[in-house]
């Protein structure tokens, strides 16, 4: 039993137990221990080690790290790029049904939004969050302070307390695509933290197939696994610093990475190596009951084959420790004693990359990979694009086709055309996602019932989850704020004024740009709701056809449409349609007009699809040097893309 000392002076000191002369009865209720958490995240990679098969990784850490832990094979992150990816981590919610979902953004998100490190602490843990949060919101990343106990500053296990439990996240950027940057490998080379050459010869780098045999790309691939085994030893650190602090038997780990990358047509591109990441997830012993999966309990050096993705994570790890997870959280508790059953598929999102738009979501059981493009039109390897400004592989790719366009290979010129507007993989046999069983004649119709219970599933989750994407991201701020009862995008997609399977009928059938279907798009161009008149216009962009009534549809539309983001769109049609001229007049007059930069910047990339930025004169482009950018209206950060997309139009001027 207990023994109590009470201290008296020395001529009394008496040692008292509760058997003894005298008992006392205490009610403390004791704090349930509960484990620590530490994440450890790198950047910008797919599953690039050695314990996935990489047989060009040296990453002896983490192997040893999967050694004592589960690594999990079929791991995602629900968007291919950084802040996108983490808004759905910090909430357990998708991007797209917050409206966090377009790249480098700055929407509010309502204070009800669940976030795990505000439940944790509200349970009593400390919350630490070293050196990165980018949540792709403006609130989000103001109020971090009241979420995190500590953000920023010198990543260190020895900050980490032992007297109460914690949540920590530790992030890595070596891995991170600008780290490629000449400057970048240099200081690298001199700070002793990569070899002078690189570990793997260039000539000796096995090349995926998507891309040409070319120095550039072959450097940065090299690079890139000296990169890798650089973070390997890192994370190592981290490891044994938790050894030393007295931590690891108390401390559940995971370690994964942001999304998938980093390499033209990885980060940034919905295809597998864009959203699969490596997890490997470590349990100390004494907390292994904590652990236990549908087939049985945890066991070190296993490999876990189930569908895991970001927004499951959150639900997760709170379910593990014991404190509930928000009910508006999308995903399901993959481990733990309160284990939820896998889904069928997994799914994901590409919408506006900085400044350039586009829409594409894809879903996955493992195997099949479907992605269905709503705006085929637009090229992936389309400049600007910040690769292009960080890696040699970007550029070496796009001058190698400007001079061999004629004659490249498909496999390596689709990156710079157009996109079917479906893709279908099978994974086993194609892993590097090269082979579009959509486009095979010869085995599609053996495909085909896949295809549709995977396209149908992909739609009904857009659904399901209210998918704003299905709103132009120029009208956003026509919808909400001042004047309307719908503070935020959130708001606005989870009211009935936003008809989602309308909308989304629209988007599937415009997106097809059949001629077929014009008549449909003509019809839909007179609809009451905004988002399908602007679905019917993209349609008719799409069809393009030359034609007299067409043009005077077009322009009559334009005179009476209330929405900035619909003349902008239908101003793009006309000029395929065989007006152009007038088309550069309206989408000038929107440029020069609007103070909502999200809606130039719309008009700035319809220039460019309608072909018309050969009409911007002198005067013009004075006027657009001129231009005093807004910060405060719309997006914050709309303005930083609409002068990307003038700097582009400038360059594609002088080089014509």
């Amino acid at each position: 039993m207990k023994k109590i000392i009470l201290k008296y002076p020395p001529f009394t000191a008496l040692l008292i137990s509760y058997s003894s002369l005298f008992t006392f009865h205490f009610s403390v209720a004791a704090e349930p221990e509960r484990p620590n958490i530490l994440w450890l995240v790198c950047e910008d990679i797919s599953p690039h080690l050695g314990c996935y098969g990489d047989t060009q990784a040296h990453t002896p850490n983490l192997d040893q790290l999967a050694a004592d832990g589960v690594r999990f094979s079929r791991a995602y992150a629900n968007s291919p790029v950084c802040a996108v990816a983490r808004s759905a981590l910090l909430t357990g919610m998708h991007s797209s049904t917050l409206g966090t979902q377009h790249m480098r953004s700055r929407p509010v998100v309502p204070d009800t939004i669940p976030l795990y490190p505000r439940l944790f602490k509200k349970a009593g843990y400390y919350c630490y969050n070293g050196q990165k949060t980018d949540y792709n919101s403006k609130n989000l990343e103001e109020d971090k302070e009241k979420f995190w106990d500590v953000t920023g500053g010198h990543q260190s296990i020895a900050k980490l307390p032992k007297d109460k439990p914690f949540m920590a996240v530790f992030n890595t950027s070596v891995t991170h695509e600008g780290q490629l940057r000449e400057d970048r490998e240099k200081k690298y080379v001199v700070e002793g933290k990569i070899p002078t050459n690189p570990r793997i010869p260039t000539a000796e780098i096995m090349l995926p197939p998507y891309h040409p045999d070319l120095p550039g790309i072959r450097h940065d691939w090299a690079r890139f696994y000296d990169q890798i085994t650089m973070m390997d030893s890192i994370v190592g650190e981290w490891l044994d610093d938790l050894e030393k602090e007295g931590l690891a038997d108390n401390t559940i780990i995971f370690f994964f990475s942001d999304h998938g990358g980093m390499l033209s047509r990885s980060k940034r591109f919905i295809f597998n190596n864009g959203t699969q990441v490596p997890l490997i997830i470590r349990v100390p012993e004494k907390w292994r009951h904590l652990a236990e999966f549908d087939y049985g309990k945890y066991l070190p050096g296993s490999v876990n084959d189930e569908l895991v993705q970001f927004v499951d994570f959150p639900k997760t790890i709170l379910s593990m420790v014991g404190i509930s997870p928000s009910p508006k959280m999308h995903g399901r508790v993959f481990m733990g004693p309160k284990y939820e059953a896998e889904p069928p598929f997994v799914y994901f999102y590409r919408d506006r990359q900085n400044g350039r738009y586009d829409m594409s979501r894809a879903v996955t059981d493992g195997r099949y990979y479907l992605i269905r493009n709503f705006m085929p039109h637009r090229p992936r390897g389309q400049k600007p694009e910040h690769g292009y400004t960080v890696q040699r592989n970007w550029n070496a790719w796009a001058d190698w086709f400007e001079r061999k366009k004629e004659e490249a290979p498909p496999v390596y010129a689709r990156f710079f055309k157009p996109k079917p507007v479906l893709e279908f993989y099978d994974l086993h046999n194609d892993p590097w996602q090269i082979h579009n069983l959509c486009l095979d004649s010869a085995k599609v119709s053996s495909h085909q019932g896949k295809i549709n219970v995977m396209q149908n599933a992909l739609f009904s989750w857009m659904i399901e989850i209210r998918d704003t994407s299905l709103i132009p991201e120029a009208m956003f701020y026509d919808l909400i704020g001042d004047g309307t009862p719908f503070p935020t995008v959130f708001d606005y997609g989870q009211s009935k004024s936003f008809q989602i399977v309308k909308a989304l009928e629209a988007a599937k059938l415009a997106s097809q740009g059949e001629a077929s279907l014009l008549k449909r798009y003509l019809e839909m161009l007179g609809d009451v709701d905004p988002i399908v008149r602007h679905w019917a216009a993209y349609g008719i962009y799409l069809v393009g056809r030359n034609d007299m009534d067409l043009q005077k549809t077009l322009r009559e539309f334009i005179q009476q449409e209330t929405y900035s983001a619909n003349r902008v769109m239908a101003a793009q049609a006309l000029s395929i349609c065989g007006d152009p001229r007038t088309a550069y007049e309206v989408l000038s007059e929107e440029i020069f007009s609007q103070v909502d930069e999200s809606k130039r910047l719309l008009a700035l990339n319809a220039l460019e699809y309608a072909n018309v930025d050969q009409y911007l004169d002198d005067k013009d482009w004075k006027k657009l040097d001129n231009h005093a950018h807004a910060k405060n209206k719309g997006d914050p950060l709309a303005y930083l893309w609409s002068k990307s997309i003038t700097e582009f139009l400038r360059e594609r001027r002088s080089s014509k």
